[in-house]
């Protein structure tokens, strides 16, 4: 096999870095919202009953991340966020808007990164300082389905709301792999 991009350098001494001699300005951001990527207000209403549909209903694949995915869009949660949210940082009213306290997040790193060996870190939230707390409004429709994902699935032993069929962190692969199927459903 012939390898191509392969730069030969004969051996010598160097003056200086050569590297202080690049010039790199970082890329322009564009503040515009991208209107193919990003659900728009029809689809986010409807987001949370394709993802219903996802798995079935007894293995309840999809019907487990129905939270998850509005506390995402109508809450504005991070979705690491939403894995590590606990029920003791719910306030849920019978009517009206309720609130979230989010301290916590789960990300998804990999187990050669953790601390503790496992796959998701129980991190601060992201770029706060690690004992911050961030007060996020609940509208009522997120109360309802917040309220209806108690009553039908409970919370894990660590009282973590959104949680595998075995009671572990919800990896990021399930909820992209969901997203993928509700999308295309």
């Amino acid at each position: 096999m012939r390898c191509r991009n392969v730069v030969w350098v004969t051996p010598r001494l160097l003056r200086e870095n050569p590297i202080t001699a690049v010039r790199w300005q970082k890329p322009k951001v564009s503040n515009q919202v991208d209107p193919r990527v990003v659900a728009n207000p029809e689809q986010a209403r409807n987001l949370p009953a394709a993802v219903s549909y996802v798995g079935g209903y007894r293995r309840a694949r999809g019907r487990r991340l129905v939270g998850l995915f509005a506390a995402v869009y109508f809450g504005g949660l991070r979705p690491a966020e939403a894995v590590g949210l606990a029920e003791t940082d719910l306030i849920l009213p019978e009517q009206g808007w309720g609130s979230a306290l989010l301290h916590r997040t789960r990300p998804s790193v990999g187990k050669q990164w953790t601390d503790s060996g496992e796959t998701h870190d129980d991190r601060g939230l992201k770029n706060r300082p690690i004992e911050n707390v961030r007060q996020v409004p609940i509208p009522p429709h997120l109360v309802a389905v917040f309220r209806e994902h108690l009553a039908t699935f409970g919370t894990a032993d660590d009282g973590r709301l959104f949680f595998s069929e075995k009671g572990s962190v919800v990896p990021s692969s399930t909820y992209y792999r969901v997203w993928q199927e509700a999308r295309f459903q």
